[in-house]
């Protein structure tokens, strides 16, 4: 943010530099320089602000509390569009207002959840595209969460655990490969299990 922020001031004072050098033949400003460097100046103040809300938006987000957690999963999956959760055994769905948002998106054919084994909660949410990889013996250590799955304006949220503290970072499609990688996961994990639903019938 820092080395961004300069880049900026750095630019403006070329900028300034550039114009006060084309209107050296004059003692004083004249209305025109006042105005470019007026504009000018407003230009950097608002690229800086927006760089450092852009800083803060995207800055990694440390939750220490299982109800930090819960409310952050919650605001993220209430994003319009099919949401994709990659868990392990969604713990954080502990309560009734979850579980009802998980139901409306399931009811909207726009809930799809990757999971190693069957878990409870599956029964509850009539609609939901499950996917579970028992047979491949093996748990990821991954947990993230698709908004928006299939549109241009998707996003990728990823949890990890540092010490005791829950660390989630965003990631938007086609802006860091953290996203791709991520969605691959969930589109080769729905043809492991097309497979297996192919492979089941032809044995039958």
């Amino acid at each position: 943010m820092i080395l961004r922020i300069f880049s900026l001031m750095g630019s403006f004072a070329s900028l300034v530099g550039l114009i006060l050098m084309i209107f050296t033949q004059k003692q004083s400003l004249t209305t025109i320089q006042v105005i470019l460097l007026l504009a000018s100046l407003a230009l950097l103040v608002l690229a800086i602000i927006l760089v450092i809300v852009d800083y803060y938006r995207k800055k990694p987000k440390s939750l220490s509390k299982d109800s930090q957690i819960r409310d952050y999963m919650f605001k993220w999956i209430s994003h319009s569009g099919r949401v994709a959760i990659f868990s392990h055994d969604m713990s954080w769905v502990c309560d009734d207002e979850m579980r009802e948002l998980l139901s409306s998106k399931a009811g909207k054919d726009e809930l799809y959840l990757f999971l190693p084994q069957q878990i409870a909660l599956i029964d509850q949410l009539p609609g939901a595209h499950v996917y579970i990889y028992p047979e491949l013996e093996y748990v990821p250590e991954s947990r993230f969460t698709i908004i928006r799955k299939g549109r241009m304006d998707a996003q990728v949220a990823v949890g990890r655990k540092i010490g005791s503290k829950h660390v989630i970072e965003e990631f938007s499609a086609g802006q860091h490969p953290v996203f791709s990688i991520a969605n691959d996961l969930t589109e080769i994990l729905m043809q492991f299990n097309r497979w297996k639903r192919i492979d089941k019938k032809e044995k039958e």
